[in-house]
């Protein structure tokens, strides 16, 4: 299963609908998370003046500031799980992160955005459904 977070509200609902179906399954000791975190790529112009490994760095510190909370429901509730961290546009890597991993399904938090809203300024959700290969489920938050 795969768990992509960023820190909001809405993630943290998924790790709770995640925490449910792990005490819920017939078989708890099976059951896989792989957790993710995307983040922004760093526009070109910045890169280029920019070490590599400094914005590896950077993007390992936000990616862990934006997991810690998830991580903290995780731990408490003994669900194990392995820690995933990459750079890019979310949608595309959340969908081709379940398909490198071999992911039965995918368990996301919606900002709550509304139809109109999410439509207008475009929304992870909405373009996760759309590119995944595997089953989404949306975790209101």
């Amino acid at each position: 299963m795969l768990l992509p977070v960023d820190g909001s509200e809405g993630a943290l609902a998924a790790v709770r609908q995640v925490i449910a179906m792990h005490d819920g399954h017939p078989q708890p000791g099976s059951f896989r998370v792989d957790l993710l975190n995307v983040q922004h790529s760093v526009p070109g112009d910045v890169s280029t003046f920019v070490a590599g490994a400094t914005l590896q760095d950077y993007h390992h510190e936000r990616s862990a500031e934006d997991m810690a909370a998830a991580r903290a429901l995780l731990d408490a509730a003994k669900v194990p799980y392995t820690v995933h961290t990459r750079v890019g546009d979310a949608p595309a890597v959340i969908a081709d992160t379940a398909r490198e991993l071999g992911s039965e399904q995918i368990v996301m938090g919606s900002r709550g955005l509304g139809a109109i809203a999410g439509a207008l300024m475009g929304s992870v959700t909405t373009e996760t459904l759309r590119l995944s290969p595997v089953e989404v489920v949306i975790a209101k938050g």
